[in-house]
C-alpha cells in the first residue's frame, strides 16, 4: 500500500508543481524495554542499513527522483497516527497522502487499531487515501 500511496502522491506534486515529505514513523519502543537508554536511530543511520525499511525508503526516494520530485525523507518515532498528524500541522502541508490500511478486516487490525480512519478523524488537512 505504501509503494502505491509514494507513486501516487509523487505523481500528483509532480502535477502540482510541489514538493512532499516521506514521513516514515518508527512504532513505540515496547514497555519491556522501558528502563533501558532510548532505542532511537537517526535517519542517515537507517538509510545506511540493509533492512526492508531501508531498502523501502532509499526506493521512495528513487521514485521522487524518477519523477522529477522535490522531496525529503523524514524520521519520527512514536505513535503513527500521532506523528503524521504533529508533522502535518507542523510543516503546514496541505495534503496527507495515506496507503489504505492493509489489516482493516482481520483481528490484526483490531488488535493493532486503524491508523487511518484515526488520521482521517484528527488531520485538519484534506486526506487521500490510495489503495
Amino acid at each position: 500500500a505504501s509503494e502505491k500511496a509514494i507513486r501516487g502522491g509523487a505523481e500528483l506534486a509532480k502535477k502540482l508543481g510541489t514538493r512532499v515529505t516521506l514521513l516514515y514513523v518508527a512504532g513505540l519502543v515496547p514497555s519491556m524495554y522501558t528502563g533501558l537508554e532510548e532505542i532511537e536511530e537517526e535517519l542517515h543511520e537507517l538509510l545506511e542499513t540493509d533492512t526492508p525499511v531501508a531498502r523501502h525508503l532509499r526506493q521512495a526516494a528513487r521514485t521522487l527522483a524518477e519523477l522529477g520530485v522535490e522531496g525529503e525523507i523524514e524520521l519520527r518515532h512514536g505513535a503513527v497516527s500521532e506523528q503524521i498528524l504533529r508533522e502535518a500541522d507542523f510543516a503546514e502541508v496541505d495534503l496527507i497522502v495515506l496507503g489504505a490500511s492493509r489489516f482493516r478486516d482481520d483481528l490484526r487490525g483490531f488488535l493493532m487499531g486503524d491508523m487511518t480512519q484515526e488520521v482521517i478523524g484528527g488531520a485538519s488537512q484534506p486526506v487521500l487515501i490510495i489503495s
